[in-house]
Formats: structure tokens, C-alpha cells, sequence
């Protein structure tokens, strides 16, 4: 075999090679597919009260006739008063009812669900635009809305059926959550609703709307909700957290929960950046323990926004508390360590993003979240633009100055 101690190329060359690469990546980068996202049209008008209606519309949504109304509030958190308000409200709560909400929504193909974290309430309705089953759905919303009645006995039988989890509620109060009253009353529950109903603060609606019965649209949305004058809130900033565990019980290794709390958000792009890291975490988690049954969730506060996340452990795995930096730990993910690897979970967040962007369900939260990082007008297009021009150097960026493991909060479940 030939030896020789020349370089294989000449320095020109070399420099030619070099320049010929940094062309390659970028014609790469440029000829990259376009996100297909479905980009709705967006208008806004706001009530007298301050409340913003949000209409997102498009043109493939109109051959169907669904559409998803989004109702959010900012009333202050609660604990598990909030909880069981949200619950109850859903149960029956209509006067002279015996009959959940949903139940007497059901002759109208509508359906009310509801969400809550430490900052924010939220009703999705789901209805249909027919100007028939639209008109009946609103006449038991606005009652349901402005007659509301929480019952004592569907609130006593909500306490005895409610499931103790004290690993979440223990996980709540380490990221600084009210703590809970012993005993709830119907009074409590009449309070907070009076809190609810002057803390609206915006109305989405997505998916078909006909452009004639937009406006009635509109002022039925407003006669039922807006029914009382909204009051100002001011949102107390949280001081950071520093790092704690607590461990319940006693015996075997059941259950993991943990937090990260992260600075305020500011764009699109670190949202995409936490969703790719978010995806790779879990992965990582699930190989570590083998587990089968893990869920990660990014809870998108205004001003504390956390990283959250469950596991149920197999059996057998032995408890170790240094194992979550095997899906934490900036040096191990794969993410952020190999290209290959980014590049995978960016496509299949891309892909995910395409498929959901089809469903008036998924603009009218998105567009709730990501208004706090841009103005309403600019979200879609920037969403396409921050996920078309992510790169795995901007990603790493991102996640340094957004996660860091001083605020890490976990518990583990002994049993």
C-alpha cells in the first residue's frame, strides 16, 4: 500500500470542497418543502366590555358545517374550587335539570368541554352552523350561562367520586399553585362563578361560518356570554423556582411526575423548538424505563408557562434519582446532539402540524396560545415561516435559554 505523507488534496481544492459544501446545505435548506399548513383567514372586532370575537375562516371548511367556538377566561386560580366549578358547570347545572349539559345539547349536535391550568379557563363548544341546530344550542347555552345552578348533591357526589391524586396536586403546589380548602361549599362554587363570568377575555370562532349569518352569529355569542361587565385582572408575576423532589409512600417505584418552568415565551419559533424537544424527551423517557404509558404536555401560560409530564413505571425498575437526566440532560437527547435526529422529529412535528391545521378545533386553542406570542394577523404565516427556517443551531439555541433544571419539580409515587 501506497504511503505518503502528502495531503490527499491541495489547499485549493480543499477550499473549493469547502464552498461547494456550505452551497449544498444552503441550496438544501432553500429548496426544503414548504410547511401546507391551512392558513385561515383571520378578522376580529372587539366588544364594548374588551372582549375580543376572533373568526377564523376558510374555504374548505365550508363544505362541512362544524364549527368550534372557544370561550377563555383569566379569572384568578382557585385550586380545586376552579376544578370543580368547570366540572360541575358541565354536570347539571340547568335549572329544573336533572340532565348534564351534554345531555340536553345532544338533540343539537353541539358539545361543551373544558380546560384549566394555575392562569387560564377555557369552554370549547362544539357546534353545527345550521341555522337550526345553531339557534337551539344558543337558547340552552345562554341559560345554561346566565341561570347556572351548582347543586349540592352533584356537588357531594363529585367530592366522593373524584379520584384522590395527591402526586398532582402535590406537583401543583411545588410550581405554586393555591393551595386547596378542606371542604368546598355551594357558595364557594356561586363566588367563583361570579368571578368567571366578569373575567372573559376572548371568543374564537373557527371552522364554517356562513358569511350571511356572521353577524347573528356574533351578537347571539355576546348576548349569551358577555353578561357582565368584564373586570380588569392583573397577573402576579411567580418568583423562580428552585429545584425540589418530593417522594410519597413507601415500596415500589409506581409513578414519575415532573415540571419544568420556563421563562415567558415570545415566538413562534421557541414554541415549535420546545415541541421538538418535548417529543424527543418523551422518547427518551420511554426507552429508559421501558415504559409503555408516559404523557409530556406543554401548559402555555401567559406567565408561567411549565413543561409537564407522567410516567407509570414497569415493574421491576428500580428507583434511581439521577435517571431523568438520561431525558432531560442537554448532552444526552439525540435532538440536540445529532442532526439526523432533528431533523427526523422536525419532519414528523411538520407533518403533525399539516394534519392538524386541516381542524377548526385545532386553530381555535392554537390561536388562543400563540396570540400571546405574536399579533393575531401575523400567527399563521409565522408559524410556517419559524418552521421552514428552524435549524438544529437555532433549536439548540432555544432550548438552552428555555429549559434549564434549576426550576425541575418532581414527585415520586411509592406503593
Amino acid at each position: 500500500m501506497l504511503k505518503t505523507d502528502r495531503p490527499l488534496f491541495s489547499r485549493p481544492v480543499l477550499a473549493v470542497i469547502m464552498v461547494a459544501s456550505t452551497l449544498a446545505i444552503w441550496l438544501l435548506n432553500m429548496t426544503a418543502p414548504t410547511p401546507r399548513l391551512l392558513i385561515p383567514e383571520l378578522s376580529r372586532w372587539q366588544t364594548e366590555s374588551g372582549v375580543n370575537l376572533i373568526w377564523l375562516e376558510h374555504a374548505d371548511w365550508q363544505e362541512g358545517d362544524k364549527m368550534v367556538i372557544s370561550l377563555e377566561f383569566n379569572a384568578p386560580d382557585q385550586g380545586l374550587v376552579t376544578e370543580a366549578l368547570l366540572a360541575l358547570l358541565l354536570k347539571d347545572s340547568l335549572p329544573l335539570s336533572t340532565a348534564t349539559l351534554n345531555q340536553r345539547l345532544t338533540a343539537v349536535a353541539t358539545k361543551v368541554t373544558s380546560q384549566h391550568n394555575n392562569e387560564r379557563q377555557r369552554f370549547t363548544i362544539t357546534v353545527s352552523s345550521r341555522e337550526d341546530y345553531f339557534n337551539g344550542a344558543m337558547k340552552t347555552l345562554t341559560t345554561w350561562w346566565q341561570q347556572a345552578q351548582i347543586k349540592p348533591r352533584s356537588l357531594s357526589q363529585w367530592q366522593q367520586q373524584r379520584p384522590q391524586d395527591t402526586a398532582a396536586q402535590q406537583l401543583e403546589l411545588l410550581l405554586g399553585s393555591s393551595p386547596s380548602i378542606p371542604v368546598i361549599s355551594v357558595d364557594d362554587l356561586q363566588q367563583a362563578l361570579s368571578q368567571l363570568c366578569h373575567s372573559l377575555e376572548r371568543i374564537v370562532i373557527a371552522g364554517a361560518v356562513p358569511a350571511e349569518r356572521k353577524e347573528q352569529i356574533a351578537q347571539a355569542l355576546v348576548q349569551a356570554f358577555v353578561v357582565a361587565p368584564i373586570l380588569e385582572t392583573t397577573t402576579q408575576s411567580k418568583s423562580p423556582l428552585s429545584a425540589s423532589t418530593v417522594e410519597l409512600g413507601t415500596g415500589h417505584w409506581q409513578q414519575s411526575l415532573g415540571a419544568i418552568m420556563l421563562p415567558p415565551l415570545t415566538t413562534p419559533e421557541q414554541w415549535l423548538a420546545l415541541q421538538i424537544w418535548i417529543a424527543d424527551a418523551l422518547q427518551q423517557q420511554k426507552l429508559t424505563l421501558q415504559a409503555d404509558i408516559a404523557t409530556w404536555q406543554l401548559v402555555l401560560a401567559p406567565v408561567a408557562p411549565t413543561i409537564q409530564w407522567r410516567v407509570l413505571i414497569p415493574a421491576g425498575q428500580e428507583y434511581d434519582p439521577t435517571l431523568y437526566q438520561r431525558w432531560i440532560d442537554k448532552d444526552k437527547l439525540p435532538s440536540l446532539t445529532d442532526r439526523d435526529a432533528f431533523n427526523r422529529l422536525k419532519e414528523q412535528l411538520q407533518l403533525s402540524l399539516e394534519q392538524h391545521s386541516q381542524d377548526p378545533a385545532w386553530w381555535g386553542t392554537s390561536m388562543l396560545e400563540l396570540s400571546r406570542l405574536t399579533g393575531y394577523e401575523a400567527i399563521a404565516n409565522e408559524l410556517v415561516s419559524a418552521l421552514t427556517s428552524l435549524d438544529q443551531a437555532t433549536y439548540q439555541r432555544h432550548i438552552t435559554q428555555l429549559v434549564t433544571l434549576d426550576s425541575l419539580q418532581q414527585v415520586q409515587v411509592f406503593q
